[in-house]
């Protein structure tokens, strides 16, 4: 079975240690909006928009390694969105050959 990149041992051991150092720390708000920060499990509620959630700092695909010092704790809507614009610029036109119509037909 293929287990996906952030699901390996050492991506949920950098997990944890970036939420248990960011909540020794006092970070209690979301670094990119200032909005408060929830520490709270993922499984015990649904979508929570100011859930705290580890972030890579350079992403993996630009080179990013899964690492503590590669992480750090944001809300979840500044990661959603951070991921979002990651899938835009990997999608955009230049990006990717876009078919002529008589390409198509």
């Amino acid at each position: 079975m293929v287990t996906s990149r952030t699901g390996t041992a050492n991506w949920k051991r950098v997990q944890r240690t970036v939420i248990a150092e960011a909540m020794h720390l006092g970070i209690t708000s979301c670094p990119l909006c200032q909005l408060p920060l929830h520490y709270v499990p993922r499984s015990l509620e649904h979508y929570n928009p100011r859930r705290a959630e580890v972030d890579h700092i350079v992403p993996v695909e630009d080179g990013g390694q899964d690492t503590v010092e590669n992480a750090r704790v944001i809300c979840a809507d500044c990661n959603k969105r951070r991921r979002s614009k990651r899938r835009n610029r990997a999608n955009a036109p230049d990006a990717w050959p876009v078919p002529l119509h008589s390409d198509i037909w």
